[in-house]
C-alpha cells in the first residue's frame, strides 16, 4: 500500500508542475512578471544560463515560463564545526540539522535537529545561518530529503538549500523538489555515494507559475494528499473516500459552489425562456405533445440556496422526461446499437458494454436514442444508472433518453441525475416494491437547479477533471499495471 500511496502522490505532483492541477487565471498575472521581481531581488547572486529547448521536459501553460532554480532563490551549502572542539557544540543555541534528522521525517516544516551548535561554531565553520522559510534539500546521503525551516537554521554539508528571493514561493519549491527528484538524481555524480553540487542544482530547470497560482497549486496538492493519506489505511475505507469525493463534486456542482460565477454569463432565466420557446416550437410542429401544466414551485420545496444567476425549474419543463419516441423491434435494424440497463455501470456513469439489436433477444418496444442523450435508468433508481449515449441507437423502456429542449449540452443534466439529491428524490417517489420505478408524473415534478449555459460547461469540465483523478486513484489502488505505466506519461 505504501507504494500505491507514493504513486498517487507522484501523479498529483506531476500534474501540479505541468499546470494541470488547477486552472490558470488571467487576472493573476504571468510568470514573466514574477521573474522580473526575482531578478530585482537576486540580481547580484544569480548566474543567468539560457535554457535550451532540449532541456524542457514538457510544455507549460502560456502564463508560465521555464527558469533556472538559481533564478528563484540563492543556493546555499552547509558545514559542520569540528566535533572535538567543545566550544562549538556545548550549550549551543543555533539549530543545526543533518540529513539524518530528516530520516523518516514526514512534516513540511522543521525547527531543529538533534543537535545545536554555538555562535562560535557557526562562525568557525562553513555552516550558514539561513532565514525562516528556507527550503532545505539534502544533496547527498541521500539525495532528496526536503523540508522548510520554521525559524533561522543551519545545516551540515549534506544540504544544498534554497533561500527564495520571494518567501511566498517556498512551498511551491518544496513540492517542486519532490516532483523533480528523479531529474536531480540523474544529474548527480560520485562513486562512494551520489551527490549533486550547488552549481549543478542551481542549473535545474524550474516550471514557474504566477505567484497566486502557486498558492492555489499548493493548496490543491495538500487537499488531495490529505485524501490519499487516508486512502493508505485500507481498501474499503479508501473506496468510500473516493466515492465521497465524487459525490462531493456533484453536490457542489448542483449547489453552484464548484466553479465561480461569471457576471458576463447569460442568466438561467433567459436560458429557461429559450427552452420554453423551443418547446412551444416543437409542439406547433407536432413533434411533441402539449402536456398539462405542472404545479408552481413552492418555497418549501426548495432544498438549498443557489446563485442568483441560476433558476429552480421543474424537470418536465426543461427536459423530455417521459416523452420519448417508441418503436417496435421490427422497425430496428439488426446492427443498431441497443442500450439496456445492464450496459450502464451503477454509480459510475460509465457504459460498460456495447451490443446491437442482433445481439439481444427482445420483443418489446424501444425508445429512440440520439448521441448525447442522457440515459436515465428509472428502474431501481438507487442503483444510480445514468450515462451519456456515445452514439445513436435505441434503448429499453426502463431507460429514459433525456435531453434539454433546444440545448446540445446535456451533461450537466447527467450529473444532476447522478447527485445524491436526485437519487434520494427518485427513491422517495418510486412506485412498486420488488421493482421500484420513478413514475413519469413525479419525475416531471422534480425540481432542479438550472445554471447559465456557459456555467454548465465550466461545471462539467471541472467535474470530469475530478472524476478523472478519482478514476486514477481507483485504478492505482487496484494495482493495474496499465495505470502504473501511465503514471510516468503525463
Amino acid at each position: 500500500m505504501a507504494d500505491t500511496v507514493a504513486l498517487m502522490k507522484q501523479r498529483v505532483l506531476d500534474m501540479a508542475i505541468r499546470g494541470e492541477l488547477v486552472e490558470q487565471r488571467s487576472e493573476e498575472g504571468t510568470a514573466e512578471e514574477l521573474n522580473k521581481k526575482f531578478q530585482s531581488v537576486g540580481k547580484k547572486k544569480m548566474s543567468k544560463i539560457e535554457i535550451d529547448k532540449n532541456e524542457k521536459p514538457f510544455d507549460l501553460p502560456s502564463s508560465w515560463m521555464w527558469v533556472r532554480l538559481n533564478e528563484v532563490g540563492e543556493i546555499i551549502g552547509g558545514g559542520t564545526p569540528k566535533t572535538k572542539v567543545d566550544e562549538y557544540w556545548d550549550n549551543g543555541t543555533v539549530p543545526w540539522i543533518s540529513p539524518a534528522d530528516l530520516t523518516g521525517y514526514k512534516k513540511k516544516y522543521i525547527s531543529k535537529g538533534r543537535k545545536n551548535i554555538t555562535e562560535l561554531g557557526l562562525k568557525k565553520s562553513s555552516a550558514r545561518l539561513m532565514p525562516k522559510g528556507t527550503v532545505l534539500f539534502s544533496s547527498r546521503a541521500p539525495i532528496g530529503y526536503v523540508a522548510i525551516s520554521s525559524n533561522e537554521i543551519a545545516t551540515n554539508q549534506g544540504f544544498k538549500s534554497v533561500v527564495p528571493y520571494i518567501l511566498d514561493t517556498n512551498e511551491y519549491i518544496y513540492y517542486y523538489f519532490q516532483a523533480f527528484l528523479d531529474n536531480i538524481k540523474d544529474r548527480s555524480s560520485g562513486t562512494t555515494f551520489k551527490e549533486i553540487s550547488g552549481s549543478e542544482l542551481g542549473k535545474s530547470v524550474f516550471p514557474l507559475p504566477p505567484l497566486q497560482e502557486q498558492r492555489r497549486i499548493v493548496a490543491k496538492i495538500e487537499e488531495i494528499f490529505a485524501v490519499i493519506d487516508q486512502i493508505g489505511t485500507k481498501k474499503e475505507e479508501a473506496l468510500s473516500i473516493i466515492k465521497n469525493m465524487r459525490q462531493a463534486a456533484l453536490r457542489d456542482a448542483i449547489m453552484g459552489v464548484l466553479v465561480e460565477q461569471d457576471e458576463n454569463d447569460e442568466p438561467a432565466s433567459v436560458l429557461y425562456e429559450k427552452i420554453q420557446a423551443e418547446k412551444e416550437k416543437l409542439i406547433k410542429e407536432k413533434k411533441i405533445k402539449k402536456e398539462k401544466l405542472l404545479a408552481e414551485i413552492e418555497v418549501d420545496e426548495i432544498p438549498f440556496d443557489i446563485p442568483e444567476s441560476w433558476k429552480w425549474v421543474r424537470l418536465g419543463y426543461v427536459t423530455n422526461f417521459a416523452s420519448h419516441k417508441s418503436v417496435s423491434p421490427s422497425e430496428i435494424e439488426a446492427d443498431a446499437r441497443l442500450y439496456e440497463l445492464e450496459d450502464i455501470e451503477s454509480m459510475s456513469g460509465k457504459i460498460i458494454q456495447s451490443k446491437s439489436m442482433d445481439d439481444r433477444i427482445s420483443k418489446s418496444n424501444k425508445y429512440v436514442v440520439e448521441a448525447g442523450d442522457i440515459l436515465y435508468g428509472k428502474l431501481r433508481p438507487y442503483l444510480n444508472k445514468v450515462a451519456c449515449a456515445p452514439e445513436d441507437g435505441y434503448c429499453s423502456t426502463e431507460i429514459f433518453p433525456l435531453k434539454f429542449y433546444g440545448i446540445s449540452e446535456g451533461r450537466f443534466l447527467q450529473y444532476f441525475l447522478r447527485s445524491e439529491y436526485f437519487v434520494e428524490y427518485a427513491n422517495r417517489n418510486s412506485q412498486g416494491t420488488k421493482m421500484p420505478r420513478l413514475g413519469s408524473i413525479l419525475g416531471k415534478h422534480a425540481i432542479m437547479p438550472l445554471p447559465p449555459l456557459a456555467e454548465q460547461e465550466r461545471i462539467v469540465e471541472k467535474i470530469e477533471e475530478i472524476m478523472a483523478i478519482c478514476d486514477q486513484m481507483e485504478t492505482i489502488f487496484d494495482g493495474t499495471s496499465e495505470m502504473n505505466t501511465n503514471l510516468n506519461v503525463v
